[in-house]
């Protein structure tokens, strides 16, 4: 049970990263409430700082102590999938109000299961899926973990489309909360 599933399974410690996900959508309530949700230019700026200084420090610690080839760095990872999914995610919530975002949402999830489900020869495979396929082509399999013997990206590109929403989740539960408790 704390083993991460092999492929196509789920075991209770795949559950903690989505729940951190959620937690940092919920964090982005009260942090965004601050400034009453003001989308200004400085507010993006710091979104797109945050973000990327993540996306940094999850590479660096993918490449320190600099024993692997350049040629064979692994890009992506948990706290480079967080950079950009917290990035978007505070992006679209500034953006965006609480029915741009659920439609946002639902159109993005239901857009992602119809291209699982469609494209690639093995739509459910570790190796025929859209998700490595997209990820081969834009990372290359030497710049991706590997899974028995086979280039994958449990932290890739485009599985951070619903990592997104899960962020989006997060903070739309903590508004609905709030505003429960505000009315009493």
């Amino acid at each position: 049970p704390l083993l991460h599933a092999d492929w196509n399974g789920a075991t209770p410690t795949d559950l903690v990263f989505p729940f951190f996900l959620f937690i940092i959508g919920s964090a982005m309530f009260f942090s965004f409430k601050k400034s009453n949700f003001a989308a200004s230019p400085e507010q993006f700026k710091k979104i797109i700082k945050r973000g990327f200084t993540m996306f940094f420090i999850g590479f660096m610690l993918n490449v320190i102590p600099f024993t692997t080839n350049i040629d064979d760095w692994r890009v992506m990872g948990v706290l480079q999938r967080i950079g950009i999914a917290y990035a978007v995610a505070a992006c679209l919530v500034l953006l965006l109000n609480r029915t741009g975002i659920f439609i946002a949402s639902t159109v993005i999830l239901l857009a992602y299961w119809v291209l699982l489900l469609s494209v690639g020869e093995g739509a459910l495979t570790l190796d025929g899926n859209i998700i490595r396929q997209f990820d081969l082509a834009v990372i290359g399999a030497n710049h991706m973990y590997s899974m028995r013997g086979v280039a994958f990206e449990p932290e890739g590109l485009l599985s951070t489309i619903p990592a997104i929403v899960n962020m989006l989740l997060g903070f739309e539960l903590t508004r609905y909360l709030t505003s429960i408790r505000d009315k009493k």
